[in-house]
């Protein structure tokens, strides 16, 4: 698990977490330069984990079920999000 430990973490561009099965609050919120995270186990995410990540574009979500309220809000730069199992999005997810 995973909450605000990389809050406001300007410099950050990438994220390898093989492992993590759940991000929760504000985790890469504002790392305005984060550009590619892999997260393969990942299946939930809470609150505002990825808000202001404005350069991440893509995201490939294999095994996410869950998009806890505010989840991908604030990502702005988001284009595409991969996540074939997600079955639970709750209020204002993006």
């Amino acid at each position: 698990m995973l909450s605000a430990t990389f809050n406001i973490c300007s410099h950050l561009t990438e994220v390898d977490l093989p492992e993590v099965t759940t991000i929760k609050n504000f985790a890469f919120s504002m790392a305005s330069r984060l550009t590619s995270v892999s997260a393969p186990k990942l299946e939930a995410v809470f609150s505002h984990p990825f808000f202001g990540t404005f350069s991440l574009s893509e995201l490939d979500l294999p095994e996410l079920k869950t998009a806890g309220k505010l989840g991908f809000a604030g990502a702005s730069g988001l284009e595409r999000l991969s996540a074939p199992k997600l079955s639970s999005i709750e209020e204002y997810a993006f």
